[in-house]
């Protein structure tokens, strides 16, 4: 037998709070930025990968299209000088 319920609520501004919540974001302005331009990078990285594929696949001689795929995915080490 229930004889008394006491029900609270408190508003927060919290971050974390309004974010578990469920009401709120929990990222702010400059973070949600941030985690879209990461997405808009790999997004480009993979469609960067993907022409120079249908580039080489283009290429109908084996040995240039060999030679070609390792200069472009395995360039030359940088050399420094001291």
């Amino acid at each position: 037998m229930i004889l008394n319920v006491d029900k609270h609520v408190l508003r927060t501004d919290s971050v974390v709070a309004d974010a578990l919540m469920g009401q709120g974001e929990a990222l702010d302005c400059f973070n949600a930025h941030v985690q879209e331009a990461k997405k808009n990078q790999l997004w480009l990285e993979a469609e960067k990968l993907k022409l120079a594929l249908e580039t080489l696949q283009a290429i109908p001689d084996p040995a240039l299209r060999a030679q070609l795929y390792a200069a472009m995915f395995n360039p030359p080490a940088p050399v420094v000088t001291p």
